[in-house]
């Protein structure tokens, strides 16, 4: 199940020669494909990383979202989403930096095996039950409600979670021992160059419940579609009359609720199916080329030798990028084609343009405030400053306040008969 660029042996990509002693410091003249790559790779990390979280908190903050069963499944396709990109592409991009070699601990190799294949077990079985949900909304609306109520869908998200992360850690045990590998533990590591793991029963295993999977996805939104196409017909060739109030059937009345039930459910299908698309469309490639090479990597070998640019094509194409970007296109996909979604971004995008407003206010207020404050501090210094310099001025040369009042100066007259007596 694990598909990344990291799982596949080295030997596709090394010769026999030995290793240089610094194959694990980066590069000072990378190639240009190579920084284009990783370019690349950042932005879709940066995106799925954004995008996702969106997702997992329009569903918070939406109340109308929160009411449909669905968006718990989507929800948690959103949480396996950010989960595989951030597993996987910081990784592909030390994968690069590195010159195609895993320099990194022999636990987060563990890790990173584990987590990948819990993210992608987990968001196929997302989308097989988006498709179930789907079908029976529009097939059988009246039963839907009573067969996916919340507490049942929540039930079957954890069991979703709890079933991927079982099968992923059943990944590092070797499933059949060979006389090539007594080990017990599939996952291969070698310190500053590989890690990978030789369990091929498990991607074999894994590989036939995508094909079920898909085989049954695939059917299940082709009765969609065509009970859509039936929908559009009998709307297309429905005259408009006002009823007799009298004259309505009951059985009439409750067809006419299923069509109406069917169309609202049909425009919520609409995302969820475009999801489907690109998933079929970004995965698809990538399983059967790692299955080929976990058996025989002759053919593209050769092509290497021989056409490395074609082989350069696919391998970015089909195996780094097609991956990441089905990690971070399902928030896209919401917002052109969910109006309930879209309605949650946009209050998001509101509510975060008045939040910087009102901060950028209270700044500007309080800055304001501090200068004027400033002003009227140097105001009233000023005026202090002002009496105090007014008052040194009104001191005579005695050194005592002159307030309109002289103190009168014995005379020689006075000191004389003073000493006479």
């Amino acid at each position: 199940m694990n598909g990344s660029t990291v799982n596949i042996p080295t030997t596709l990509w090394t010769t026999r020669a030995a290793p240089k002693p610094n194959y694990c410091q980066t590069p000072e003249d990378p190639e240009a494909w190579t920084i284009i790559l990783m370019v690349i790779l950042a932005f879709l990390l940066f995106a799925s990383i954004c995008g996702n979280s969106l997702v997992i908190l329009a569903t918070m903050m939406s109340k109308p979202l929160r009411q449909r069963v669905t968006v718990y499944f989507i929800v948690s396709l959103a949480i396996a989403d950010l989960m595989n990109a951030s597993a996987k592409i910081p990784i592909e991009i030390s994968f690069e930096i590195h010159s195609k070699r895993f320099c990194h601990s022999q636990g987060v190799c563990y890790w990173y095996q584990i987590a990948e294949n819990i993210s992608t077990i987990a968001s196929m079985l997302c989308l097989f039950f988006i498709a179930i949900d789907r079908f029976i909304a529009i097939k059988y609306p009246f039963k839907h409600q009573s067969m996916f109520t919340t507490r049942k869908v929540r039930f079957m998200v954890f069991g979703i979670w709890i079933f991927s992360f079982c099968f992923a850690l059943s990944n590092i045990f070797q499933w059949k021992h060979t006389i090539y590998s007594k080990s017990t533990m599939a996952i291969d590591w070698k310190k500053d160059r590989s890690c990978t793991h030789q369990n091929r029963l498990f991607f074999s295993v894994g590989f036939g419940l995508y094909a079920v999977l898909l085989v049954i996805m695939t059917i299940t939104y082709s009765m969609i579609l065509s009970i859509a196409l039936t929908q559009i017909r009998a709307i297309e060739g429905t005259t408009v009359a006002a009823p007799r109030l009298d004259s309505i059937d009951p059985a009439e009345a409750d067809k006419e609720r299923a069509q109406r039930m069917r169309r609202k459910e049909l425009k919520a299908t609409k995302s969820v199916a475009l999801v489907y698309v690109f998933y079929l469309i970004c995965w698809f490639p990538l399983f059967v080329i790692v299955n080929i090479l976990q058996y025989n990597q002759t053919h593209f070998r050769k092509l290497r030798e021989s056409n490395m640019t074609v082989f350069l094509f696919i391998w970015h194409t089909f195996v780094q990028i097609l991956p990441a970007v089905n990690t971070m296109i399902n928030p896209i996909i919401y917002s052109f084609s969910n109006n309930q979604f879209k309605n949650a971004f946009k209050s998001i995008y509101r509510r975060m343009v008045n939040k910087f407003d009102s901060g950028h206010l209270d700044y500007s207020q309080s800055r304001s405030n501090r200068t004027q404050s400033g002003i009227s501090l140097a105001s009233t210094a000023y005026s202090q400053s002002s009496v105090a310099m007014q008052r040194k001025s009104d001191v005579n040369g005695n050194g005592l306040p002159n307030n309109g009042y002289e103190p009168k100066r014995r005379s020689q007259n006075d000191r004389s008969e003073k000493r006479e007596c």
